[in-house]
């Protein structure tokens, strides 16, 4: 009701029937952590980009790819650079296997 109140006259939002809600700091690997910049990895010149570089075979097929919010440049510690690295490597596949991607 409260979303149909602030874009009603823009949108026209239904009921869901449904929500799921996830309880992200009660995960027992994870209790809500996420990504930061440190000075040790600063002092390191440690970089996402270090921690975004694939593993490839000796014939340069990935083997291993890194995704996630902590391999971003510049939208770490965020769901934003979460998704844009799974498309980073998404990509990857796709240009490796020759694929034509949809998006």
């Amino acid at each position: 009701e409260l979303l149909n109140i602030i874009v009603g006259k823009s949108y026209n939002i239904t009921r869901p029937e449904a929500i799921l809600r996830t309880n992200w700091s009660s995960y027992p690997y994870t209790l809500g952590a996420y990504s930061h910049r440190t000075v040790a990895s600063d002092s390191k010149n440690i970089t996402n980009n270090d921690l975004a570089e694939s593993v490839l075979d000796d014939n340069n097929k990935p083997v291993l790819l890194f995704a996630g919010e902590a391999t971003h440049p510049h939208y770490y510690s965020t769901v934003h650079g979460a998704l844009d690295t799974g498309r980073r490597e998404a990509n990857k596949l796709i240009h490796y296997f020759n694929l034509t991607s949809k998006a």
